[in-house]
């Protein structure tokens, strides 16, 4: 008689973040996998098709960043109406955001760059070898 006068026992569901929903939606068949595939493959390309690691990571930063940027920019064209005050600041903040991680990866491409320090030294070796 008293089990059925007690309380039921809470069940407790853990919350998962955010992020962890939206990388479940994105599978690789989508139009918003497909864009994020290309514009890591493009900023591979302009760092010079090898990476480093925090070059990767900034290339995934950027690339999110840039996604919900046109996200944003889709649910404005769609809606047809202004911004309310949270999306304009993270519209701003995530346009910044996104300025600031491509200033890192650095905006001249690798042939403009010149050589790196070992294909320097490497060339100055050859020269100086050829000179003697």
């Amino acid at each position: 008689m008293t089990d059925q006068l007690a309380k039921p026992k809470r069940v407790r569901r853990r919350v998962k973040p955010l992020a962890a929903n939206v990388a479940k939606r994105i599978d690789g068949r989508t139009r918003e996998a497909r864009m994020l595939k290309q514009l890591r493959d493009e900023l591979i390309a302009h760092v010079g098709g090898k990476p480093s690691v925090p070059e990767r990571i900034l290339i995934d930063t950027a690339a999110r960043l840039q996604w919900h940027i046109a996200l944003m920019d889709q649910k404005l064209i769609i809606n047809g109406n202004e911004m309310n005050p949270l999306d304009a600041r993270r519209y701003t903040a995530w346009c910044n955001a996104l300025g600031r991680a491509l200033m890192r990866l650095g905006l001249k491409s690798p042939a403009e760059r010149g050589p790196d320090l070992a294909s320097y030294l490497a060339q100055k070796a050859a020269s100086s070898g050829t000179a003697s």
